[in-house]
């Protein structure tokens, strides 16, 4: 009895050691994950810095001038300040939010200073109250959560309330009065507004879970067809019919674009289900419905590139790996990597500095920042040029390395 079991031990483990990258890939791969997956969830005791851009157009004032102080005493907070603001580049300012590349804008207005003390004058002295607080303006990235709008909002009360504390303080010194009943009611003197901002003139609607999750488990999905593509090829190396087709009336390269277009096919069926949940499943659960008509042909040529880059990275993974089990592991695990450094999992923003430029690379990303400004930020195909040229290089270069390492095998 002890015989057979070691003899069966011993049968299994040459199996497994003959498939040398397989068994170096079922220790690399949890090793991998544990490291990248740690990497891009994000810590709830280190919260990730946001990067805020301040247009000050109350210069030297000491209401402006304790904001700007209060703002970068904050940790959470990486403010940027916008020297000279004028019209042109208060709209500068709207679109680099628009467009990603700060979490907010928060815009001081003139005058702040003077309307704030003439309110505190005039109510120390037992006036009414004359003069219209002026407000700060907040114009928050459509594609991030409401969180986070909020938490830059909550910030700037809490600054602004000290404050104006610190100027009743000073006007009833200087009056020798007690504080007013606004101070005893605790009605704040300065506004605090909120936008979501857009390249346009027009305020942008606020984003919501179907706009952001719809796409990134569509592409999640979508990418997944790499498995069953790689071990296609894999299955059909084995049993020969590459070998077969050099003696057939057909091209290497027909075969290649009939697998890719029907693998395509497949994976726009599948975005096309997933948009159709979005449509019309979600919102029999209390979500609002996912708005698509408007943006059809954007959608329509981001996913058609999206899935030439999965078909044509499935093709690559299936002509380098040797058999159907590295493939069923491999592929998987290069998903998932993909998916973590893409935004799938984590918005990019709650990302570390470091993986931020490591984002770049993964094609994923580009076809989940594509989506995202179709859906929240309401742009055209003309605004996605440089990350459907990405797809579309990615595609062309992974199945011409494909079709290189095929015919390899054919000769």
């Amino acid at each position: 009895m002890i015989s057979k079991l070691i003899a069966n031990f011993n049968k299994e483990w040459r199996l497994l050691w003959r498939d040398k990258v397989g068994l170096i890939f079922l220790f690399l791969l949890p090793m991998c994950l544990v490291i990248f997956i740690t990497l891009t969830m994000p810590d709830q005791s280190r919260p990730k810095k946001l990067e805020l851009l301040l247009i000050n157009q109350d210069l030297n004032g000491q209401v402006s001038k304790g904001i700007v102080q209060g703002l970068k005493k904050i940790s959470d907070f990486t403010v940027k300040e916008m020297a000279n603001p004028t019209e042109k580049t208060l709209d500068q300012a709207k679109k680099s939010v628009a467009e990603g590349d700060y979490q907010a804008a928060i815009i001081i207005p003139e005058g702040l200073t003077q309307s704030t003390v003439a309110q505190i004058q005039q109510a120390t002295q037992g006036q009414s109250n004359n003069h219209t607080a002026s407000g700060l303006q907040i114009y928050s990235d459509p594609a991030l959560p409401p969180s986070v709008p909020s938490q830059i909002k909550s910030a700037l009360y809490i600054i602004t309330q000290g404050i104006e504390l610190q100027l009743w303080r000073q006007a009833a010194s200087r009056m020798n009065s007690p504080s007013s009943n606004a101070t005893e009611a605790g009605q704040p003197l300065i506004a605090i507004d909120t936008h979501y901002a857009s390249s346009e003139k027009t305020e942008a609607a606020p984003p919501n879970d179907v706009q952001q999750n719809v796409p990134a488990w569509a592409l999640f999905g979508m990418f997944f067809i790499i498995t069953p593509l790689s071990g296609t090829i894999v299955k059909e190396r084995r049993l020969g019919v590459v070998d077969r087709l050099s003696i057939a009336p057909v091209s290497l390269h027909t075969v290649i674009w009939g697998k890719i277009f029907a693998y395509t096919c497949v994976n726009i069926l599948q975005l096309a289900l997933m948009l159709l949940v979005g449509m019309f499943i979600m919102p029999l659960f209390g979500f609002p419905k996912l708005e698509v008509i408007s943006h059809i042909d954007a959608i329509i040529v981001v996913g058609l590139v999206a899935s030439l880059a999965a078909t044509g990275f499935g093709m690559l993974i299936g002509s380098l790996v040797k058999t159907s089990e590295q493939a069923s592991v491999i592929g998987p695990f290069i998903i998932v990597i993909l998916a973590a450094i893409g935004g799938i999992f984590v918005p990019e923003y709650m990302l570390p500095s470091g993986l931020k430029n490591v984002t770049q690379f993964s094609p994923m990303y580009w076809a989940l920042q594509s989506f995202i400004q179709i859906f929240v930020r309401d742009s055209g195909i003309i605004d996605l040029w440089h990350n459907i040229a990405k797809l579309l290089g990615f595609s062309l270069v992974t199945i011409t390395l494909a079709s290189v390492i095929l015919g390899h095998y054919r000769r």
